[in-house]
């Protein structure tokens, strides 16, 4: 009796404790945790912005002066980088390329995840077109680096949840028509949604700076308007 009392007490004990010990990493966010509501989209949108600081400091500017008469080398020690867009010979491994590759299509990454779950957590609807449209905004200009840089690219509106929805996409390089197509689309809708949004700070995308980058567009296109 004693024995099987002890048997019953170690069963107890161990369906207690099943639960105590599948614990959640304290030090990461997972997919499944996040997402759930306007503060988690919020911090989501400020990760995305925050990319944008690496993209600015040197990238942009280096490849737009660098590489046209405005500007040449005149310090000693340029980086081998610095070099080829001095001299307009380009290598795959090229920082400053490399910099505008990865940071852009981590934005549009970013931007993917938002946009694909933002319809399956309820809040605010005003909130939600408004982080709909920064997102939106975000992808757009993204994509108007890398067309502007590259040319054909990789065109990803969805967000992947598995290795094997990676593998199947469609990862050619798309004409450059068709990718400025999806930067207006993007911007016409952000300039929409953002209409009338009060209280974003200056560095927050805006219904002014969705129309600014699709004048630019126009412009870098030569689409006009009536």
């Amino acid at each position: 009796m004693k024995n099987y009392c002890i048997f019953i007490m170690t069963l107890v004990l161990m369906t207690s404790c099943s639960d105590f010990l599948e614990l959640e990493p304290e030090h990461q966010i997972s997919e499944g945790s996040f997402y759930q509501n306007a503060n988690d989209f919020e911090t989501a949108l400020i990760g995305s912005y925050s990319g944008l600081q690496n993209l600015h400091n040197t990238a942009l500017v280096y490849l737009g002066e660098l590489t046209t008469d405005n500007a040449e080398i005149q310090w000693t020690s340029p980086t081998v980088s610095e070099v080829e867009l001095d001299e307009v010979n380009f290598t795959p491994a090229n920082g400053f390329l490399n910099t505008v590759w990865s940071i852009s299509f981590t934005t549009v990454s970013r931007s993917n995840n938002i946009l694909s779950r933002l319809d399956d957590v309820e809040m605010n609807e005003s909130v939600k077109n408004q982080i709909r449209g920064e997102a939106l905004f975000l992808r757009a200009y993204g994509y108007f680096n890398l067309v502007r840089t590259f040319g054909p690219v990789p065109v990803v509106d969805v967000a992947f949840r598995s290795p094997a929805e990676i593998n199947s996409y469609d990862m050619s390089r798309k004409p450059v028509d068709q990718v400025y197509t999806l930067i207006e689309q993007d911007l016409i809708q952000a300039a929409t949604l953002l209409n009338g949004v009060a209280a974003l700070g200056k560095s927050r995308a805006s219904t002014g700076a969705a129309n600014t980058l699709l004048g630019k567009l126009y412009l870098q296109t030569s689409k006009t308007f009536i």
